[in-house]
């Protein structure tokens, strides 16, 4: 290819190309090499929008019907409202099916875009151009971002076409019009959050599993923090500590469909706040990559955390994450107050112990580091386990505290489980 004569007629050392200049270049070459990619994006998008239609709309078919009594017209009017209920659950954002296929390409394209960072000769060879990395991290998201654009585009496109040919108007395209924005600025927010993977991780398998990660641990960790905090306070209200609201900003999943519901009906102020919103994100979140991006040092590719002291601080999150969820369901396993101690501080050891041992193996990439680092592990226990104690074994008997008079809004009496 012209792009790889180049490279190796260049001298080592020669001056790097603009960024704009290189971002063509880049952008042009991705665009060539994965066409496959745009190809499956397609066919998944076609699947969720304009066969999704056809097929939906086969329900409407049995109220085409006329007979002698002259209810045509009601009949008819009855089967075009059908239609335009079927076709407003297609375009609203806030279907699964919607979020699933942006989701789940923004993470396909992020892994072949940036898989080059993860294979040793390749990384060599594209950082070998004369094109900055900056270049190379935006050409990658936007590639991403042309295919979905084109394919997300062409698909509600004859989604609306067959919503026209079908008799009910056109009262339902600024509908798609808003699907279709607010989708794509989702997407690049959700892709540039891969991308910031994209560059901690050194291999396509951390790559992978830290974004599923990144998609739940925020709001897994917070909600099982707080159950572990205020583990048999029966007098404490913990109905504040964790609410919905929380859980929404917490995960770019679940912030997906906490604004999506009201995306259709929201005013076209409100809706395109969230629109740009996604894309200002985006750049921020982009901008950050770039500074990470220029400290990996291509020696370090195929390893799973880039760096080192990052790594370390992960391996003790993840370590903590895993004592808490392991220690909670063996709580849940045991019925007397006894057993749950017991399983609780069981399952937390066992459990948090294997992970920190396979964490160390996995992010030193040597069988040897299994049992590196263990004091660190067993202070973070001891800790954990004091904690637990005190809240479990309630020491400054809250629980048997009475409330002031003037602090209660209400009581409530049971009696034989009635109230």
């Amino acid at each position: 290819m012209d792009l790889q004569n180049n490279a190796v007629s260049s001298a080592p050392k020669a001056q790097k190309s603009s960024v704009i200049f290189g971002f063509s270049k880049m952008f042009k070459f991705s665009f060539k090499q994965n066409l496959i990619c745009l190809l499956l994006t397609v066919v998944l998008s076609a699947c969720v929008f304009p066969i999704r239609a056809v097929i939906m709309m086969q329900d409407t078919t049995n109220y085409d019907y006329y007979d002698s009594i002259g209810l045509s017209v009601t009949l008819i009017n009855d089967r075009e409202e059908r239609l335009k209920e079927t076709f407003s659950k297609i375009f609203d954002p806030n279907g699964g099916a919607v979020f699933a296929l942006t989701l789940l390409v923004a993470l396909f394209f992020s892994i072949v875009m940036f898989s080059y960072l993860h294979n040793k000769k390749a990384v060599n060879f594209y950082h070998s151009l004369p094109v900055k990395r900056e270049a190379h991290l935006l050409s990658s998201v936007a590639v991403s971002a042309a295919y979905y654009l084109i394919s997300l585009f062409s698909c509600l496109f004859v989604t609306v076409l067959i919503m026209l040919g079908s008799g009910i108007g056109g009262a339902l395209v600024p509908t798609a019009i808003r699907c279709f924005l607010f989708n794509f600025s989702y997407f690049l927010f959700i892709s540039a959050f891969f991308a910031l993977f994209a560059v901690i991780c050194g291999n396509s398998g951390a790559h992978f599993i830290f974004s599923v990660i990144g998609l739940i641990f925020v709001p897994a960790v917070h909600f099982l923090t707080i159950e572990f905090l205020t583990i048999g306070q029966t007098n404490l209200d913990t109905s504040n500590l964790y609410t919905d609201r929380m859980f929404g900003f917490e995960s770019p999943a679940a912030f997906y469909f906490k604004i999506s519901k009201n995306m259709i009906s929201a005013g076209t102020g409100r809706f395109l706040l969230f629109v740009f919103g996604f894309i200002l994100s985006a750049a921020a979140i982009l901008f950050i990559s770039i500074l990470i991006y220029r400290k990996i040092g291509s020696e370090d590719s195929g390893r799973p955390i880039f760096f080192r002291r990052l790594g370390t601080v992960l391996k003790y999150v993840l370590a903590y994450a895993v004592m808490l969820g392991t220690g909670m369901l063996a709580y849940e396993l045991t019925y007397s107050k006894l057993g749950n101690f017991i399983g609780f501080v069981i399952g937390a050891l066992i459990f948090g112990f294997l992970a920190f041992a396979v964490i160390n193996v996995i992010f030193e990439c040597n069988k040897k580091k299994f049992f590196s680092g263990m004091r660190g592990f067993a202070i973070l226990f001891a800790v954990f386990i004091v904690v637990f104690s005190f809240s479990f074994f309630d020491p400054f008997k809250f629980n048997e505290k009475i409330p002031s008079a003037s602090s209660l809004e209400s009581i409530t009496v049971k009696r034989n489980g009635e109230s």
